[in-house]
């Protein structure tokens, strides 16, 4: 059995025991998505997206070989793009 030590991370100033509780700290919104997302989703600040303006974005693969990038403010998809093509592909499922 191995053991986990905690990271602490001296210069954090937001993230502490007084900000992270149950109502200040926890899950903002959902947004359906074709298969499941394995894959930590990535954040990125400010990103200019041609046409649409600059968002906060949160970027998620899924299985069913999907690309995301949604609002992370607003939950808006800003796009979407499917690596199954042609369109009779399909991805393998999770238990093969």
């Amino acid at each position: 059995m191995t053991t986990v030590e905690p990271v602490r991370h001296l210069n954090e100033t937001v993230l502490s025991p007084a900000h992270v509780n149950k109502t200040q700290f926890g899950k903002l919104g959902s947004f359906p998505m074709a298969g499941y997302v394995y894959a930590q989703p990535l954040y990125a600040a400010s990103v200019n997206i041609p046409g649409q303006g600059t968002h906060n974005v949160v970027y998620a693969a899924t299985e069913n070989d999907s690309v995301y990038a949604i609002d992370a403010d607003t939950l808006a998809l800003l796009w979407h793009i499917s690596f199954l093509t042609p369109p009779n592909v399909t991805a393998i499922p999770a238990a093969d």
